[in-house]
């Protein structure tokens, strides 16, 4: 270790190695291999095809979901016409009942030409998924391309390795015991600063060799605060950081990221499906990716380029809503903590019998319409499934389920308004309910009864 020049002076202390690195005499890229790669990546842009393709995904998604929708209400429009052909009475309105037949027939024939639609949802998906194993063996292409270069740039920076050596500058500071000289802290404190040089340059390790280590300048202040400028010349090393950092710019690092959703969304990257959850995590490549997020026919995508951990978030505020023709209304916010107030008093208070359950049944009027609304006790609406409230309508000779047009019109009088409080069966809906934004959605929860009297 060589001295060119020491002093001794007055200042401020500052703590630890605070060091300023100089050197690098060999690249991990060269502006022209920068320039290769880049022009590798502007030949294999994937970023409008993934758009492309995600939204054919997600539109196969939404199809899926109301084809589904629909022939669940499919079969339980030909389980309540079966019902019906059976328990039809035509002793008393035989005109009137079987024009209630041929409604609810044509509501079937209507489902079952919509269903029709749907007859390529197989072949639909089995095109995209081919589309995306296509693009998956261009990205294969793409990365071999890529592979090619990253060899030719391992092979340079061995070789400039093998043949020369690293030089440069590196300043710092350290504590000095007390009443140490210069001289004596510089030497107990050598092995600590070629360690900190080391960790600085990315082309050295612990089993390189310094060739030349010079003290250039060094400065030690009233408190023992050593500043130190040295020049030094070692021998380099290929190590696994070198390979990890030209990884890293190649694209050829896995990144773990994670997606995450306010639903049970089922999630697909670059259309492979991932995960279904509110939160998975996946590690994929540096570079772009298309990302889907799917829940009840409502999706949302991006394509999102990836080059360090992250956590991408998809809200389907939507998820929950009638899907292909959600119906919002302006309506009062939900409040389960509304009281059932007394509003019956139009119509006398009877008895029905379920199952040897005594019922009370309320009458409520609107203009011409009589509705019926089944209790299990003065003040608790009975909460049943949609097929028992569509059963218990017709059992008890109260007429069928009201539709939902038919509630909403109830409802939103504003005499009625606290039944928007409970989940309602309807009958052209199923079960439906109130959400905080004032949208009306379906539920697979049990809704009150109101049968229309007719």
């Amino acid at each position: 270790m060589r001295f060119t020049s020491l002093l001794l002076v007055g200042g401020v202390a500052l703590g630890g190695f605070s060091p300023l690195a100089l050197s690098a005499d060999i690249e991990l890229m060269t502006s022209s291999e920068r320039a290769q790669l880049n022009k590798v990546k502007a030949q294999h842009a994937y970023e409008s095809r993934y758009e492309a393709l995600n939204l054919r995904l997600s539109e196969h998604s939404s199809r899926v979901w109301e084809y589904v929708s629909k022939q669940t209400d499919y079969n339980d429009l030909q389980m309540y016409l079966q019902n019906k052909i059976l328990s039809v009475d035509l002793s008393e309105n035989e005109a009137e009942a079987i024009n209630d037949l041929k409604k609810v027939i044509n509501a079937k024939n209507q489902l079952e030409q919509e269903l029709s639609g749907y007859s390529n949802l197989e072949e639909e998906y089995k095109t995209i998924k081919d589309q995306f194993t296509q693009l998956e063996d261009e990205k294969t292409v793409y990365n071999s391309e890529k592979r090619a270069l990253l060899d030719s740039v391992v092979s340079r920076v061995k070789s400039e390795i093998a043949h020369g050596s690293i030089k440069g500058e590196f300043s710092g500071t350290t504590q000095c015991l007390k009443n140490q000289s210069i001289t004596s802290c510089l030497s107990s404190r050598q092995p600590q600063i070629q360690s900190a040089i080391i960790n600085d340059q990315l082309f050295l390790d612990n089993s390189s060799v310094f060739e030349a280590y010079d003290v250039i300048n060094a400065s030690l202040d009233l408190t023992g605060q050593l500043r130190y400028q040295v020049r030094y010349e070692a021998s380099p090393m290929f190590s696994k950081d070198i390979y990890y950092q030209l990884n890293e710019k190649f694209g050829f690092e896995t990144i773990e990221i994670r997606l995450s959703s306010n639903v049970e969304a089922e999630w697909y990257v670059d259309g492979r499906m991932v995960g279904q959850g509110r939160s998975v995590k996946v590690d994929v490549t540096d570079g772009s990716h298309g990302i889907l997020a799917t829940y009840q026919g409502h999706s949302q995508s991006s394509v999102e380029e990836v080059s360090k951990p992250v956590t991408l978030r998809y809200n389907l505020n939507n998820a929950d809503q009638i899907a292909p023709d959600a119906i919002k209304n302006t309506l009062p916010v939900h409040n389960s903590n509304i009281e059932t107030p007394e509003r019956f008093s139009r119509v006398e208070d009877q008895v029905v019998n379920k199952g040897g359950r005594e019922l009370v049944k309320k009458g409520l009027k609107q203009g011409d319409s009589a509705y019926i609304l089944l209790f299990v006790d003065d003040k608790s609406p009975l909460m049943s499934d949609w097929s028992s409230s569509v059963s218990l309508c017709e059992r008890e000779q109260l007429g069928r389920l009201a539709r939902l047009e038919e509630y909403i019109s109830l409802v939103e009088g504003g005499e009625y308004d606290f039944l928007f409080k409970y989940n309602f069966n309807t009958l052209d809906y199923r079960t439906m309910t109130l959400t905080h934004d004032g949208s009306i959605s379906k539920t697979s929860s049990q809704g009150i009864t109101l049968c229309l009297s007719e």
